[in-house]
C-alpha cells in the first residue's frame, strides 16, 4: 500500500504580508526616508533586523522583499565594519544594486577626542585605500545610489590628513561623483581636495556642508555652512 502523505500546508498570504509589515516597521523605519529627514526617524529594533536577515536566508520570497530593505541604507562607522561589508560585497556583488544611501560616519570616543587611529577608516584610507576604493568602485555606475553622507561626528582640534587625498582613491571618488546621479550629499568635519569639491553636482536636491576644509595647491580654505 502506498504511503499517504499529508498535503503540504502554506501560510495564508495575508499572514505572510502581516509578518513582513511588522518587520518593515520595526527593522527598517528609515526605508524610503530622505537623508534630510533621517534625524527625525525612529531607531530600528536590532532584534527585528536580525530576524529579518535570517528570514531572507531561508525563504526566496522573503529574500526578494527584505534584501532591498536590509541594504537600502548602508552605514559604516569603523574600519572593521568597512572590511566586513567589502568582503560581503565581493562575494555578493548584487547587493550594491540595493544601496540607495551610503553613510560613512567616523565616530569619536567622546565630544573632545578623535577616534583611535587604528579605527579612523577615512584617514587610514590614504595609506591603504583598497577597501574604501573597492566600496566606491562597486557603486561607481550605480543606478540606485541617491544619497551620500561623509561625516566625522566631532571636530577634533588636531589637524587631520585630508580625506581622499591619496591619488587612486581621489580619482575613484571623482568618478563616483561624476557617474552617479546623486540627489543628496552631506559632508561634516572633513578635509577634501579642491578637485573633489569642484565635482559636487549642482543638481542636488539637498546639500549639507558643515566644517569642511578644502585643500588646494595654493591655500587651505575653511568652509562653514549650515544645513
Amino acid at each position: 500500500m502506498a504511503e499517504m502523505r499529508s498535503p503540504q500546508r502554506e501560510l495564508p498570504l495575508e499572514i505572510v504580508q502581516a509578518i513582513l509589515g511588522t518587520y518593515d516597521a520595526e527593522a527598517f523605519p528609515s526605508f524610503r526616508v530622505n537623508l534630510e529627514d533621517l534625524e527625525d526617524c525612529p531607531p530600528h529594533i536590532a532584534e527585528a533586523r536580525t530576524t529579518a536577515f535570517r528570514c531572507s536566508l531561508v525563504s526566496h520570497s522573503f529574500r526578494q522583499h527584505l534584501l532591498p530593505r536590509i541594504f537600502a541604507r548602508v552605514t559604516i562607522q569603523s574600519k572593521a565594519r568597512l572590511d566586513s561589508f567589502v568582503s560581503l560585497l565581493k562575494s555578493n556583488p548584487q547587493i550594491s544594486s540595493h544601496i540607495v544611501g551610503l553613510d560613512l560616519h567616523q565616530l569619536c570616543q567622546d565630544e573632545c577626542h578623535r577616534p583611535e587611529l587604528e579605527d579612523d577608516f577615512i584617514t587610514l584610507a590614504n595609506e591603504d585605500p583598497s577597501n574604501l576604493s573597492a566600496l566606491f568602485l562597486s557603486l561607481q555606475h550605480s543606478s540606485t545610489l541617491r544619497e551620500l553622507s561623509i561625516m566625522f561626528e566631532c571636530h577634533p582640534e588636531e589637524p587631520r590628513q585630508a580625506a581622499f587625498s591619496q591619488s587612486t582613491l581621489n580619482e575613484i571618488v571623482k568618478e563616483l561623483l561624476m557617474g552617479v546621479p546623486l540627489l543628496s550629499l552631506r559632508l561634516r568635519a572633513i578635509r577634501l581636495p579642491l578637485e573633489v569639491v569642484e565635482l559636487i553636482p549642482t543638481s542636488l536636491s539637498y546639500l549639507s556642508v558643515v566644517g569642511v576644509e578644502i585643500d588646494s595647491a595654493e591655500a587651505s580654505i575653511q568652509v562653514i555652512l549650515s544645513d
